[in-house]
């Protein structure tokens, strides 16, 4: 079967520069104002957006004012807990990010989940189109938010996915087509042997499939090849999977992959002909669509700004290697 590359995207957040990180601990603090924070992060994300400026099918700012994945849909959508304060402890408790030495703020979910549609485009730039929005997985949201009012996960997906096509049209206006989930959970619970069968994610992404949305889900640092028969029978348009852990000789699908070859975790930026190469390499042993994007194997925001800056123009320039060899 022959190969057709797709074009590049990123996975997920990429991480703020040194200014706006100053800016946003001066505001948290009440020593600056929240709209310089805003501000700067801003100017990050037109730097980053710039850096996507060819070979990038979907194109993303980084989300870098998010925060955390969770944060804008816990402040946002009904559903949530939010404390009598002012200030981001509303969301909820500082709790470490898996294994890494970042954190995130964990919602507590003490009702149904609902949104008007309009809660999620003030936290991402407006685009002329082609537009990527990078969100949490049903099952990861399951598994790291606390929760009081459903009892089961089927049914928290299912709201989810209602709040969530309430959305789309606002989100499409504001020029994005693709959504793009994100399940570290499930490589992380596949590590502990902890990982709970989904029997309602086809329903989930079934729902938001009528949307119109380009969908995809990514499994960073899972084995690829254990992790994409979850999400094999749904209406997904391409899967993500962590090249750097995913078994490709084992890998059968019919869905189109995204490759995740940058390594997120890494400060040292590869360079265009290796990830080239190694998406080559890759391919060759997969069985799938033939269709493939490329892009990180996991959010940026384990590095530097710079440096995940710069690994964001080597992937550019390696899409556009790719583009020239068709």
């Amino acid at each position: 079967m022959g190969m057709h590359f797709m074009g590049a995207m990123l996975a997920g957040q990429v991480s703020r520069s040194a200014d706006t990180i100053r800016l946003h601990r001066l505001a948290r603090d009440g020593h600056a104002k929240k709209e310089e924070f805003l501000a700067s992060a801003s100017k990050d994300a037109q730097a980053i957006l710039k850096a996507q400026a060819q070979g990038f099918a979907f194109v993303s700012g980084g989300q870098v004012e998010w925060l955390d994945l969770f944060r804008p849909i816990a402040a946002t959508f009904a559903g949530f807990e939010r404390k009598g304060s002012e200030g981001e402890d509303a969301i909820g408790p500082v709790t470490r990010w898996f294994r890494t030495n970042t954190f995130y703020r964990k919602p507590h979910v003490n009702k149904r989940i609902s949104a008007e549609g309009g809660e999620l485009i003030p936290f991402l730039p407006k685009l002329p189109g082609k537009g990527l929005a990078c969100l949490p997985a049903p099952y990861t949201f399951w598994r790291l938010v606390e929760h009081s009012y459903y009892q089961e996960p089927a049914e928290f997906a299912a709201d989810y996915a209602a709040a969530l096509a309430a959305s789309a049209p606002h989100l499409k206006k504001h020029g994005y087509d693709c959504l793009l989930f994100l399940n570290p959970s499930v490589g992380y619970d596949l590590s502990r042997n902890q990982f709970q069968k989904l029997d309602w994610a086809a329903d989930f992404f079934a729902s938001l499939k009528k949307t119109g949305f380009t969908l995809g889900v990514h499994f960073p640092l899972a084995d690829g090849s254990k992790a994409l028969p979850i999400v094999e029978d749904s209406s997904v348009d391409f899967v993500g999977v962590d090249c750097i852990h995913t078994d490709f000789a084992k890998l059968h699908s019919k869905k189109d992959l995204f490759l995740g070859l940058v390594d997120a975790a890494r400060i040292g930026v590869e360079s265009p002909a290796h990830l080239t190469q190694q998406a080559r390499a890759c391919l060759q042993e997969a069985g799938f669509s033939g269709n493939f994007y490329l892009g990180p194997n996991d959010r940026l925001f384990e590095v530097p700004y710079e440096a995940g800056l710069d690994k964001v123009k080597s992937l550019a320039q390696a899409a556009k290697q790719l583009e020239a060899a068709k």
